[in-house]
């Protein structure tokens, strides 16, 4: 990681030290909301990797905010078809079947449910993918246009139901989707993935990091809990998968910005991601007995996201599934130049 990327993670950190009313804010104060959406487009021009830097440091210190949806989605939905991107929490989502987007003479209207939009009462916009007759479209949709049914995951975070009774759109509210932009159903869940993977990566490091500090604080049976051979191996398999989910994830994150095709190394990275979940969260609780799962201490707070996180945008069972056809379809000569490529 270079030192201005470094720079960047630890402004990113001191910032999640405040209170958390503050955090987008001061967030969209250092220029990361809209990191990798081009500058022409109100964002600071940057790349998925750099921006991978600070979903891993907002991951680390729990922070619920949608910069995932903001940055990765819809910021880079709106961008992509020539749109520019207004300041402000984004939130994003993909209209299923029973959504239905109608022309009207006078406008547009939309109707149908949402299911558990991340952060949807706490955004500016929501910008929704959906299908129109005449094909897809991008919804910028303001919230208070819809009922909104309040939800959570596991971690607290706001999954909110939003509700569309025949909710009336301008034509400035109903964009287009080209063909060019790369705007896709698929491509959108895969940098869902991508965004959550990186997540979970920092709140795993966060996990190790408690972990050992509490091995090495903690005495029993007049030693420390790290000197005992059977709690050093289950550090060691923590770590193993802490540091299997970094190179996972940011090499995802580079292939992204390599080409735009990077449906293997992201299936690779929410995958291991999912894995990783389990048995760090596992060995963190384990060794800090009950404590961990009060509300004072922060284990909690970071093996929750881990939890809730891995099961969005698609679990890491639905992803093996994808990782396994995507390898069968590279089978023969182009298999082992697919699985060893950097880019």
């Amino acid at each position: 990681m270079s030192d201005e990327i470094k720079a960047l993670a630890a402004s990113v950190g001191a910032v999640c030290g405040q209170p958390a009313a503050t955090h987008w804010d001061a967030l969209e104060g250092l220029g990361v909301t809209l990191l990798p959406v081009p500058e022409d487009r109100g964002g600071a021009g940057s790349d998925v990797a750099t921006t991978g830097a600070v979903l891993r440091t907002l991951g680390r210190y729990s922070a619920s905010v949608p910069l995932v949806e903001t940055a990765l989605l819809g910021g880079w939905m709106l961008s992509a078809n020539g749109h520019d991107v207004p300041a402000g929490p984004l939130s994003a989502a993909v209209a299923g079947s029973d959504v239905e987007l109608v022309r009207q003479q006078d406008g547009w209207t939309m109707s149908g449910r949402l299911p558990r939009v991340p952060w949807a009462g706490d955004a500016s916009l929501i910008i929704v993918l959906a299908a129109a007759a005449d094909g897809d479209h991008l919804v910028a949709l303001d919230p208070a246009s819809a009922r909104l049914e309040p939800g959570h995951n596991i971690a607290g975070e706001s999954r909110d139901d939003v509700v569309l009774d025949d909710v009336a759109l301008n034509d400035a509210q109903v964009l287009p989707v080209t063909e060019a932009s790369g705007v896709t159903r698929e491509a959108f869940r895969q940098r869902g993935a991508l965004g959550r993977a990186l997540l979970m990566s920092g709140a795993a490091e966060r996990v190790l990091e408690l972990t050992v500090e509490q091995i090495s604080q903690r005495v029993q049976f007049g030693r420390s809990l790290g000197a005992f051979q059977a709690v050093q191996q289950q550090v060691a398999q923590q770590a193993g998968e802490v540091a299997a989910t970094r190179v996972a994830t940011e090499a995802a994150a580079l292939a992204l910005d390599a080409d735009g095709r990077a449906g293997l190394a992201i299936a690779a990275a929410k995958v291991q991601a999912g894995v990783a979940a389990g048995a760090v969260a596992r060995v963190g609780h384990q060794l800090h007995g009950a404590i961990g799962f009060t509300d004072e201490h922060e284990l909690h707070r970071c093996t929750t996201r881990l939890w809730a996180w891995r099961d969005e945008y698609g679990n890491e069972d639905e992803w093996a599934g994808r990782l396994g056809r995507l390898t069968l379809a590279g089978a023969g000569d182009d298999l082992w130049p697919m699985l060893t490529r950097t880019s």
